[in-house]
């Protein structure tokens, strides 16, 4: 008896024992909350961002005593540490990243591993640092940073909000989905923020998704101070840039920005505006805000449950409760304190069940613990997902300040919803910044004049995208740009863009010239049939003597160069600017071979008067053709390598069409090529001079150097003259240059035609009247045979 009296003693102090070292139950639990910084800071020059802060960090207390009072228990029915007094120790940061990271440190130091709030990302990236290193956990309340997603560097990091990079996304999306809905217009982003981290991650952050998805452009890139009054230089370039689209993250001076905008004509209906969906609440009702978008958590609709809430803090002492007395600012301050606060609690009472409270808790332990609550709140499901992000719908959301007037509390109305599956939903139309759904027009372009070349008359369009214009190198044009209207470059084929309204006119010069030049052909017809009537077939001394053949060579070559003439005229076309040099510069160096071939045959003939020495017809003809050889291979060279074509090349500031080099070189290969053909032109000049000069004393009935003399001269001196005058003229006013050169032309061919057959038609016709004479040949030594 005695042995089992021991026993039950023994087990009576064990229990005891136990009892006395086992898990209680903490009486009183303090939660740790940072914010910006408290009512007792404001001051008359505090601003609408500090009093909202101030009305923040007091409504904490008001959710903690919402919860402990049991306010609204039908709608928040949640019994969490009911033995446990639940207090809160506020923290102040005051914007500042130095003070809200020593707070930090020094409450790890205490052996705290919680903390709340930390709504502000310059506070919560670095916070989010140190909390790895210190192993405390934090329940921010909408550090939304995109920094924050990487659950690697930060894992002890959750938020009741989603990340910025979610909202970034989303609006790029939808702003993909208009331009790709919208058209034109709808493409061209400009971005404009406050340099802070929100803003600088934000712009960032779109910039990276506009590059990667090839849709959107970001046109202009403007980042202003926090409190920087004067915006217009920033605002200027936006103008300048000529973007319709304006996606704006710019805390505590929005409405100034906006204000300023108005007065540069971008906030307007032709414009459209985002923002950041925090900038909201640093907002005040204005018609300017109109139409404006924003992305968000879609917090749902808590009706009743609101209502609880709007009628006990309506009721609240706004002494003990700074802000209260009232509705919530923009409906918005009851949302993440409360949350934050009963998340907080309801992980609390689950470590409570396992029993650890009673010591320091690991920042693990919080972390899982609140990833794993789910409940349901004023407004909506409250859950986590296991990197830390909240699993919340998004909605789409569009200004209208009216609302205000009609008493309503809400500055942005839904038009579109997003579910956690990504499902979008569209709930309502967008009352754009025109206050109708009709969609916005923003391919807006400036009015513009323009010529017709169809209709010969100018024209307006005010909308700048009723007509199309056409540029002056496409094959079937009408509508070109005013500014080719009388510039002397010919645009339209009809030659209406240079002829109607202009102080020059080239259809009436085209006649002109184009009558003389058919006459001239004319008479190289008629000399034609008159050199093969006289010198071919009735072979008429006078002719023969000047080699027939030889002068139909010369006469084709003169009548193909009057034909060149007509193919500068008009629009240039690469055929016509390809045979151009063919055309003109075959016929050019013919007639000079013909002229040296036919005096080198007569100083031949008459070199030693006392000799018979005979040159035939077929060796005049082969030096005719050596001459021509080397003018083909540099021209067939030429169209190779640098091809002359037609295409727009700018002249005096602005572009036109006109003929110019193309092929292998491009520019300079075709002034080259001219070079070559100009100096190799020259070369035979020279040696038809220099054979001329040789030639001078055989018989006068023979003797053609002094006219091939005058026309070779002739010939040169216009080259000389001729050539750098068109090249200078030629790229600022196409029509003087059009004018010499076809003057050029038709006087070169036309004062060697009169030169080699005005004496001789005179004498047939004239001194011969037409009868078949023949005249003594005077033949007189040289003076080199003399001395022989």
């Amino acid at each position: 008896q005695a042995s089992d009296s021991m026993k039950v003693l023994l087990l009576f102090l064990f229990l005891g024992f136990y009892c006395a070292n086992g898990y209680e139950t903490p009486a009183e639990l303090t939660l740790n909350v940072m914010t910006t910084l408290p009512a007792s800071a404001l001051n008359e020059n505090s601003t609408f961002d500090d009093v909202f802060f101030a009305t923040f960090t007091a409504s904490y207390d008001f959710a903690l005593d919402l919860l402990r009072n049991k306010t609204c228990p039908e709608y928040l029915p949640y019994d969490v540490l009911p033995n446990t007094k639940v207090k809160i120790n506020h923290l102040f940061d005051y914007r500042v990243p130095a003070i809200g990271v020593a707070a930090l440190v020094e409450l790890a130091e205490q052996g705290e591993s919680l903390i709340l709030g930390l709504s502000d990302n310059q506070i919560a990236v670095p916070a989010a640092t140190i909390s790895t290193v210190y192993d405390m956990a934090i329940l921010s309340t909408d550090g939304t940073s995109s920094l924050l997603d990487d659950t690697v560097r930060f894992p002890f990091y959750t938020r009741n909000l989603f990340s910025l990079s979610q909202e970034v996304d989303t609006l790029y999306e939808q702003l993909v989905t208009f331009s790709e809905d919208f058209g034109l217009g709808w493409s061209d982003i400009a971005l404009i923020s406050t340099i802070d981290q929100t803003g600088i991650e934000y712009t960032n952050l779109f910039i990276e998704r506009a590059e990667e998805g090839g849709v959107l452009n970001v046109v202009a890139f403007q980042q202003v101070l926090f409190d920087q009054e004067d915006v217009s230089l920033e605002l200027d370039q936006i103008v300048e840039s000529g973007a319709r689209i304006i996606v704006t993250v710019i805390f505590n001076n929005i409405m100034n920005v906006l204000e300023q905008a108005n007065e540069k004509g971008l906030v307007s209906e032709s414009h459209i505006w985002t923002t950041h969906w925090l900038v909201q609440f640093s907002m005040t009702p204005s018609p300017l805000l109109r139409g404006m978008l924003t992305v968000q958590q879609n917090f749902g609709q808590g009706a009743a449950k609101e209502a609880c809430y709007r009628e006990a803090y309506a009721a609240a002492d706004p002494n003990q409760y700074f802000g209260a007395g009232g509705d919530p600012i923009f409906g918005y301050i009851f949302d993440n304190p409360l949350d934050v606060l009963l998340t907080a609690m309801i992980a609390a009472d689950t470590l409570d069940g396992m029993e650890m409270l009673d010591k320091r808790v690991p920042a693990e332990a919080w972390t899982q613990a609140i990833r794993n609550v789910t409940y349901d709140s004023i407004k909506t499901t409250i859950s986590f997902t296991p990197e830390g992000n909240r699993n919340i719908g998004i909605q789409l959301l569009y200004a209208e300040p009216d609302g205000f007037e009609r008493g309503e509390d809400v500055l942005f109305l839904p038009y579109a919803e997003i579910d956690i599956d990504g499902v979008l939903t569209q709930v309502d139309d967008i009352i754009w910044f025109s206050n109708t759904t009709e969609i916005p027009d923003l391919d807006i372009r400036p009015p513009f004049g323009y010529w017709s070349c169809d209709d010969g008359e100018e024209g307006y369009d005010e909308t700048g995208k009723t007509i199309s214009l056409h540029t002056p190198d496409g094959s079937d044009i009408d509508d070109i740009d005013i500014v080719y209207h009388c510039d002397l470059f010919i645009d339209c084929h009809n030659l209406s863009d240079e002829t109607k309204d202009c102080a020059t006119n080239y259809t009436i010069l085209y006649i002109v010239f184009g009558i003389v030049t058919v006459l001239l052909m004319m008479v190289d017809i008629l000399l034609i049939v008159f050199v093969i009537v006289f010198g071919t077939c009735m072979k008429y001394q006078r002719v023969r003597v000047r080699s027939p053949y030889f002068l139909l060579i010369l006469l084709v070559s003169i009548l193909i160069g009057y034909a060149s003439v007509f193919a500068f005229y008009g629009k240039p076309h690469p055929v016509a600017c390809g045979f151009q040099a063919w055309l003109l510069g075959l016929p050019v160096i013919s007639m000079i071979a013909v002229l040296s071939s036919k005096n080198f045959r007569v100083y031949r003939i008459f070199r030693f008067p006392l000799k018979r020495v005979k040159v035939t017809n077929g060796e005049v003809f082969l030096l005719w053709l050596c001459a021509m050889i080397p003018a083909l291979i540099i021209l067939t060279i030429w169209m190779i390598v640098s091809t002359p074509t037609a295409r727009m090349e700018e002249r005096d500031g602005e572009e036109h069409y006109i003929c110019t080099t193309g092929g292998f070189t491009g520019e300079p290969g075709g002034i080259i090529f001219f070079s070559i053909f100009v100096a190799y032109s020259a070369i035979i000049l020279l040696i038809g001079a220099v054979v001329s000069i040789l030639a001078r004393n055989i018989p006068s009935s023979f003797n053609e150097t002094k006219l091939l003399t005058i026309s070779i001269y002739n010939l040169g001196f216009l080259a000389a003259v001729i050539i750098p005058v068109f090249l200078v003229v030629q790229p600022f006013n196409p029509f003087i240059a059009w004018i010499l050169r076809t003057v050029a032309v038709l006087y070169a061919f036309t004062a060697t035609m009169l030169l080699q057959f005005g004496p001789m038609v005179f004498g047939i016709v004239v001194i011969d009247r037409f009868k078949k004479v023949k005249h003594a040949v005077v033949v007189k030594e040289t003076s080199s045979a003399s001395r022989k």
